[in-house]
């Protein structure tokens, strides 16, 4: 994706003197959202390749903040983490979000749940999965998830 304007934006920001953490704050809210809009819908199944162009972006505005570090220290500086891991964690919240209200609107896309007592396996899943014919639907944000739920 191509954020030139917003880095020009944020580039005069910095050169009138604006303070780094209101740089941090207008890069999460007017570049970083738009990174990270519907990622639930894509996460799970977006090539590396793809994850790495998403992932230079926010590169490029932490060099533009901090030019005088590497990109792991700015994002501690920052207190950003990788978008990988924030598309993660927004999953992850979405899903708990899912799974503990029988009222989301998304609770009938859940897999059936485990009947658990009638088989005795280490690890007990919370659900029980159909059989999978191809990656991309195993690689489904709810399918993915699920997989990863023990009771």
């Amino acid at each position: 994706m191509n954020f030139m304007f917003e880095w020009l934006e944020l580039k005069q920001l910095k050169r009138a003197g604006i303070d780094r953490k209101s740089l941090i704050l207008f890069y999460c809210a007017c570049i970083r959202s738009v990174l990270e809009y519907a990622c639930q819908a894509f996460h799970t199944n977006l090539p590396s390749y793809l994850s790495d162009q998403i992932e230079r972006d926010q590169k490029r505005v932490l060099r533009i903040l901090f030019p005088e570090v590497s990109y792991s220290k700015a994002m501690e500086d920052a207190g950003l983490k990788t978008l990988f891991h924030r598309r993660e964690e927004l999953c992850s919240s979405l899903f708990k979000q899912i799974v503990e209200s029988d009222q989301h609107k998304l609770a009938d896309l859940l897999p059936a749940h485990n009947d658990s007592e009638r088989y005795n396996f280490r690890t007990r899943r919370m659900f029980s999965f159909p059989n999978v014919k191809t990656k991309r639907f195993g690689n489904t944000f709810i399918m993915h998830f699920a997989t990863k739920q023990q009771l």
